[in-house]
């Protein structure tokens, strides 16, 4: 039904009835003559049609003027809508009224390259998109707009969704929402992922500090001993010669602890520039276990701890007698890790093992009693800087990343087994002549 000519029609209508009824009226009050009554009822024909005829033209312009300014506001929509979808090439986004009547879709990923421009009568629901995402879409929307605006990121199953919804409104006052919906979750993985390298890095960071700080007080300790004894000893006159005895021993002492140190920092650098040094030499593989049995046992002495932790020493090597490999790095490995072992062992045993595994190679088992590692440090335990609250180190605390970069370099294996509070075991594979 025509709007505009049922307007036009309707005010002639009105405009006729009262033009009859006035203007009869008001020539049967002025006129009694029935003959000049007549004749102005010509002039008064005359007088209505020139009348109705320009209310009818003003009337008709009027409805053309707000025709055309309609006309005028759908092109520029329509314009805007196709400057938009040239600028969103690939990003799915839906313009809906207030009645939740799609104006304008376009499908990227999400709406598998569906396009819709404004003519049709589609709800949201009409779209090809998955259910759930399609629910929390309407609720932005509405949110939208009521609040103009909303930004939420969802997961659903495996995946993650960016929703932003923005209120528009045109001159017209008729209110509307704009959405764009956007899969983002490669972002979100490579967010989680750079935002664990940062806490690593930080982590890593804060762990040097401790270690450098530890450093400083292991290399400051052996130095206030041997420089302070020895000031005494060149200045006292007075010490006897048990005294300077005494003295020369503790500073001997002090002195191999700050060699062991600059060694074990000197290693721990060349083994991250891949830069260490191996021998290769045939040794008596009996002699070698007794030189560790011998050290071992001086290891409890200077511990304290001989009288509570017992240290065994076996060995099994298939007849064999000798063995080519680095001697003396073989004996850093087996020091290093005996000596780990014996600090967190406050009762019970350690236990050595040596022998010759049916793959020809040099296996050694470190069993304890201590209080063991949990699950979820065992696989870092052995990395540079890697330490726990429950694990704060006797020494230097490079001991663990030493020995495992010098089995490393010795193209062995090291791995372990342990339980919280019943100990621990550890095994080492070395292969004969390695290169």
């Amino acid at each position: 039904m025509n709007k505009p000519a049922l307007r036009i029609g309707g005010i002639y209508l009105l405009f006729s009835v009262l033009w009859i009824v006035f203007t009869d009226r008001l020539l049967s009050g002025l006129l009694n003559d029935t003959h000049q009554i007549q004749y102005f009822q010509t002039y008064k024909g005359l007088v209505f049609v020139t009348l109705s005829a320009f209310i009818v033209y003003k009337l008709s312009l009027r409805e053309l003027k707000i025709k055309h300014k309609l006309i005028e506001s759908v092109n520029k929509k329509n314009i805007w809508l196709s400057h938009l979808l040239t600028v969103l090439p690939r990003v799915d986004c839906i313009l809906v009224n207030s009645d939740l009547q799609c104006v304008l879709a376009q499908g990227g990923e999400l709406l598998k390259g569906y396009r819709m421009v404004a003519g049709s009568k589609l709800t949201l629901t009409d779209l090809p998109m998955a259910e759930r995402l399609m629910k929390h879409i309407v609720v932005s929307i509405k949110k939208a707009l009521t609040d103009e605006r909303c930004n939420i990121e969802i997961q659903i199953d495996q995946n993650w969704y960016f929703i932003a919804c923005v209120r528009v409104a045109s001159e017209e006052d008729d209110s509307g929402c704009f959405c764009i919906i956007e899969n983002i979750t490669d972002l979100k993985t490579e967010y989680n992922r750079l935002s664990g390298a940062l806490k690593y890095a930080e982590q890593r960071d804060k762990i040097k500090s401790v270690f450098l700080a530890n450093m400083s007080h292991e290399i400051r300790t052996p130095l206030n001993a041997i420089a302070g004894l020895t000031e005494l000893m060149i200045y006292d006159s007075e010490l006897t010669i048990e005294d300077r005895v005494k003295y020369h021993s503790v500073i001997s002492s002090n002195t191999r602890q700050l060699l062991r140190i600059i060694n074990d920092i000197v290693d721990i650098s060349k083994i991250q520039t891949n830069q260490i040094d191996i021998s290769l030499e045939e040794f008596n593989l009996f002699g070698f276990v007794r030189e560790i049995e011998d050290w071992a046992q001086d290891i409890l002495k200077k511990t304290d701890k001989q009288h509570v932790v017992a240290l065994l020493i076996r060995s099994d090597f298939l007849k064999r007698t000798s063995f080519v490999s680095d001697r003396d790095r073989i004996k850093q490995i087996v020091t290093n890790l005996v000596e780990n072992a014996i600090s967190y062992t406050e009762m019970g045993y350690v236990e050595i093992l040596f022998s010759i595994n049916t793959f020809n190679q040099l296996e050694i088992r470190i069993n304890d009693t201590g209080r063991g590692i949990p699950e979820v440090l065992q696989k870092q335990i052995f990395n540079l800087f890697e330490q726990h609250d429950l694990f704060v180190p006797f020494g230097t605390g490079l001991g663990l990343s030493i020995a495992n970069g010098l089995i490393s370099a010795l193209h062995g294996h090291i791995w372990l087994e342990s339980k919280v509070d019943k100990g621990t075991k550890v095994i080492v594979t070395l292969p004969e002549n390695c290169t």
